[in-house]
């Protein structure tokens, strides 16, 4: 892998634009923040130049990361593990930094350009391995065994009434309910808790319920298992192996 600081915005246009004589025709790099180029990212197949070129341009580099783990668009906050001196630097919803200004300091851009038939989850390792390397990272999936919440069953689930969709579990009021919606509403309430304990759902459920709890903390499991169970359900503290995306500073 190469690094190297040369200006682009266009992002069909190579990142690396400047070339030397006998330069292998694939290569990979990492860049810092590109002033004047809007956030993108895509994959270019040329049949003609047989090439595969990979560009994510000014993202947060986590955001990199869970692209090249396939979890883009969708990642339980409470399934990434920060071993970091400081999370801000990764996160800018945590950082008191302006957007731009956090993004200037922190954000990257990544490319590479590889054999055209090089398999995506080739491609997709690299990127991992790249910036791991280039960055003094060690950025990988990985499972810990370690306690949980794990939603069981303890007889048979009533079936929802037919109606319209309601979740109140993020509100204030002491009476939380669900209508007419699936088990993970419950379960995505704790999990969508950056650094709150996983919670698993084994209740092997697949339709829709209706919950009406009477629970001031949600965070209290003795209350909340009082409320679930005349609905013939319980959270308990169980130990399972849970997959993780862990960041790790290397240096």
């Amino acid at each position: 892998m190469i690094t190297y600081h040369y200006w682009c915005i266009a992002p069909k246009e190579p990142l690396l634009q400047e070339r030397y004589p006998g330069q292998a025709a694939y290569y990979s790099l990492v860049k810092p923040y590109l002033a004047g180029a809007s956030s993108s990212y895509g994959v270019q197949r040329d049949s003609v130049k047989q090439t595969v070129r990979t560009y994510i341009i000014n993202f947060p580099l986590y955001r990199i990361y869970l692209m090249a783990f396939e979890k883009a668009f969708f990642v339980l906050p409470n399934r990434l593990l920060w071993e970091v001196k400081d999370k801000a630097a990764y996160l800018p919803e945590l950082s008191s930094l302006d957007k731009e200004v956090w993004s200037q300091r922190y954000a990257y851009c990544y490319e590479s350009v590889l054999p055209l038939h090089t398999p995506d989850s080739i491609r997709l390792q690299k990127i991992v391995a790249d910036l791991n390397q280039s960055l003094g990272l060690n950025t990988r999936e990985e499972y810990r065994q370690l306690k949980v919440w794990v939603l069981q069953k303890t007889g048979a689930l009533t079936p929802a009434k037919p109606q319209k969709v309601y979740n109140s579990l993020e509100g204030q009021q002491e009476l939380k309910e669900l209508r007419n919606a699936s088990l993970t509403s419950l379960t995505s309430y704790y999990n969508f808790k950056p650094g709150h304990i996983p919670v698993l759902d084994e209740t092997g459920y697949t339709g829709r319920i209706d919950l009406q709890l009477k629970v001031k903390d949600m965070e209290d499991l003795a209350t909340v298992n009082a409320a679930l169970k005349p609905y013939q359900l319980q959270l308990s503290v169980q130990e399972r192996q849970v997959k993780f995306i862990v960041f790790t500073e290397t240096r």
